[in-house]
C-alpha cells in the first residue's frame, strides 16, 4: 500500500488514523487473550517505523520518519486515553 497524496495534511491525518488503528489492534488482542489493555503504551518505535515504510513508501526517508514519529504518538495517545484500570488498585474501593 503506497499513499495517492503528497499533500502534508493528508500524510498527517492518514499518519493519525493509522497510530490509532494500531491502538486498536494492540488493546484487541490483549482482549482476546482475556487481559486488560491497562498501563502504559506498548508498541515500540521500531513498530512505527515498519508501518510507515509499507504505507508512506513513496515518500523520503526522513518524511517517513516525520510519519512514524506521528504514527507512533497518535497511538500512545489513543491508547493511554482508552486504557483500562490495572487491577492494582481493586482493593482500594
Amino acid at each position: 500500500m503506497t499513499t495517492m497524496t503528497t499533500d502534508p495534511a493528508n500524510l498527517d491525518a492518514l499518519a493519525k488514523e493509522l497510530g490509532q488503528a494500531w491502538a486498536k489492534e494492540e488493546r484487541d488482542a490483549l482482549h482476546a487473550e482475556g487481559r486488560r489493555a491497562a498501563g502504559g503504551w506498548p508498541g515500540v518505535r521500531s513498530e512505527a517505523r515498519s508501518r510507515a515504510a509499507r504505507v508512506f513508501a513513496d515518500q523520503a526517508p526522513t518524511e517517513r520518519d516525520r510519519l512514524a514519529t506521528l504514527i507512533y504518538h497518535s497511538a500512545r495517545d489513543a491508547w493511554l486515553d482508552q486504557r483500562e484500570p490495572d487491577g492494582e488498585d481493586d482493593d482500594d474501593y
